[in-house]
């Protein structure tokens, strides 16, 4: 029994995963996430002048205001948490995984407001 588990233990060690299974680098990641930051950027760029132009001019300068600050949050909170790789593999990893998770629930926020009323 235990020379049975010992193959079976040997063997499933030995199994090598497919060729993209687990080949992607840091690098070929950060990739995929600025891919995914991109389209969301645009998304967010379109959603926001749609918004602003349904405005009045009080709504209009209190988005922007609102949108510059925002703006500046998702850029600081990218680099924070990037810190702690900082010089590392994960630091544009990170970076860019916080613009795109930022950017997406950014653009649902306005979507939520801009047809809420």
């Amino acid at each position: 029994m235990k020379r049975c588990i010992f193959f079976l233990l040997f063997f499933c060690a030995g199994a090598t995963p497919g060729p993209n299974s687990f080949s992607q680098t840091d690098r070929d990641l950060a990739r995929s996430a600025y891919a995914r930051f991109q389209p969301a950027d645009a998304e967010l760029n379109k959603v926001y002048r749609e918004f602003l132009a349904s405005c009045d001019e009080v709504r209009k300068e209190k988005l922007v205001k609102a949108q510059r600050a925002w703006l500046a949050y998702r850029d600081t909170e990218a680099s924070l948490e990037s810190d702690g790789f900082r010089g590392g593999t994960g630091e544009l990893l990170t970076a860019n995984s916080v613009l795109a998770n930022l950017t997406e629930e950014r653009v649902k926020s306005l979507k939520d407001t801009f047809y809420s009323f």
